[in-house]
């Protein structure tokens, strides 16, 4: 036999069989789809023309630079709150743990249509990260016409807006946030909404398409492959 871990895998099977225990190795493996869309609705109803499956998300920078996230979609167990926060987080530079994430009711809520066929990190994740992107962009307006230069003569990292020429000239998201939402004097021209807040509703990939005439759809737009090796013993 050999020494690779398939051989002293098999071993160990043979070596339990010698003594009389039941001993087996199984294997499964996985395709998982992921970020399922509503294509299927009109393929299994033609009255149906359901073509987009859409996920929300709405962020508010309040003038003391706190973030608050609304959510569609209520979660059941997923962590919906931490995906959010920790997709936020990332594309702001701020810590998750300072990020508030609330969820919308059926009155108030953005468009959203719950966690099925394995979708929310996609689509919730896209609709955050669309959100946060316009916060984003918005600051570094903001910030650049502050500290005398235009846009691409700064960047932003870690809640900070900089000059690039000069990192020690720089403006932090809470008080970028105090001149979005009380010093309207110091807003960049043609940024004419006070406060600092998005709204990203996130469109499902391949989505927004009917099935072709031969029924054939596109319902996922990415996939998960897994495997597992499973050694089992009984002792009769």
């Amino acid at each position: 036999m050999g020494s690779g871990p398939a051989d002293r895998l098999l071993e160990r099977r043979d070596a339990a069989r010698r003594v009389g225990k039941i001993a087996g190795i199984g294997f499964a493996t996985c395709l998982e789809p992921g970020g399922g869309n509503s294509a299927f609705e009109p393929l299994l109803n033609p009255k149906n023309e359901t073509t987009t499956w859409p996920e929300s998300c709405v962020i508010k920078v309040d003038r003391t630079g706190g973030i608050t996230a609304i959510i569609a979609t209520s979660t059941s167990g997923q962590g919906h709150e931490t995906l959010a926060a920790t997709i936020i987080g990332e594309e702001l530079g701020i810590d998750p743990n300072l990020i508030r994430v609330l969820h919308s009711d059926t009155l108030s809520g953005m468009p959203g249509n719950t966690p099925v066929a394995s979708r929310m990190a996609i689509m919730l994740g896209g609709a955050a990260t669309g959100a946060a992107g316009i916060i984003r962009n918005k600051a570094i307006r903001i910030g650049a016409h502050n500290l005398s230069c235009v846009p691409d003569q700064v960047a932003y990292r870690d809640g900070v807006v900089f000059r690039l020429d000069d990192p020690s000239q720089q403006l932090t998201l809470g008080r970028i946030a105090l001149i979005a939402h009380r010093e309207f004097h110091n807003m960049p021209p043609g940024m004419a909404e006070p406060g600092l807040q998005a709204v990203h509703v996130m469109q499902v990939p391949k989505g927004g398409s009917l099935p072709t005439a031969d029924g054939r759809v596109q319902m996922y737009p990415c996939y998960s492959f897994s495997a597992h090796i499973v050694y089992a013993e009984i002792d009769r």
